[in-house]
Formats: C-alpha cells, structure tokens, sequence
C-alpha cells in the first residue's frame, strides 16, 4: 500500500490549478464535450473547466440577465442535491 504524503500530492497537482468540486454528471458531459473535440491534448478537462468558469464570471460580471439565469441554476443544482440527500436519507432508513 503507497501512503500519499503532503509532498507527493502537491507534485500530482498542475501547477496553478486547484481542485474544484464538480457533480457527476456535469464531469461527464464536459468528457463527452471535450472527447467531440479536435485536438484533446490541448482542451484537457482543466483547461476547459477553467475557461467555462471564466466566461461565466465575465458574463455574469457584465449582465444581470446573465446573473439571473445563473442564480436559476444554482437553484435548479441545489434542488437536484436535496432531492438525491431525501432518496439517499429514505434508502438509509428501509435498510435499518
């Protein structure tokens, strides 16, 4: 068994990047979106979330019907995690 040490994770990260959580299926469509692409060694997972983050930022920095439709899907995000804790909590207690 190999013991990840403070040291040896720091050097498994890209440099200037940091992790950001992301739910499954968003992590999956942007696998799906960036295996349609041309050249993949250059739209590597991070780079693409690292763009499509920053020009929603831009976006939204620039227009509040931007920013609304994004507050909409932090709200829809939201609904989708409380629907799946309820399923989950319901699960958890048919099998006790």
């Amino acid at each position: 068994m190999t013991v990840k040490t403070e040291s040896s994770i720091a050097s498994e990260q890209e440099r200037n990047y940091r992790a950001v959580l992301i739910r499954n299926e968003t992590k999956q469509q942007l696998r799906d979106f960036r295996s349609s692409l041309p050249d993949q060694d250059i739209n590597q997972e991070r780079r693409l979330a690292t763009a499509a983050i920053e020009l929603m930022l831009e976006e939204a920095n620039g227009s509040t019907e931007v920013r609304a439709l994004w507050r909409k899907r932090v709200n829809e995000v939201l609904l989708r995690e409380l629907s799946e804790h309820d399923v989950s909590a319901v699960e958890s207690s048919a099998r006790s």
